[in-house]
């Protein structure tokens, strides 16, 4: 049976959340707190001079090497493991394993510099260009 309207006003109301804007000792509370702590980190700021900070702050920040950047080198015998590697991997292989992917996309791009860089001896460039056909091929 379903409860009478004369018992359900009778029992128990259950409290509805107030709005912010009715709890006024706490938002004049946490006003309060904002402009303290504002006005302490100013005096805290303004006690250490501009030079200070600024010696602080280059402190911290690392400096650019001015030397040449060194591109990765390939030994003849890691360009020929390279390439072997890369023309044996099939498209079948690289859609299945995803570890193929980890490991060729981000060792293309130093593929690519090395087999470019006039430093590097022909016959690894060619080695590092057969490597990068074959990873074109597969779609890496």
């Amino acid at each position: 049976m379903a409860p009478s309207s004369g018992e359900r006003r009778s029992g128990q109301r259950r409290q509805l959340p107030r709005s912010r804007w009715q709890q006024w000792p706490s938002l004049l509370a946490s006003a309060v707190l904002g402009v303290v702590v504002a006005v302490l980190l100013q005096s805290i700021a303004a006690d250490a001079p501009p030079q200070a900070w600024a010696a602080g702050l280059v402190a911290r920040v690392p400096q650019p090497s001015v030397g040449p950047q060194q591109l990765p080198r390939f030994t003849a015998a890691e360009a020929a493991a390279l390439r072997d590697e890369a023309e044996a991997l099939t498209p079948a292989a690289v859609v299945l394993d995803e570890r193929a992917g980890l490991r060729w996309r981000p060792l293309l791009g130093e593929l690519t510099a090395a087999a470019v860089d006039p430093a590097t001896p022909e016959s690894v460039r060619s080695d590092l260009h057969a490597t990068c056909v074959a990873l074109e091929r597969l779609g890496l």
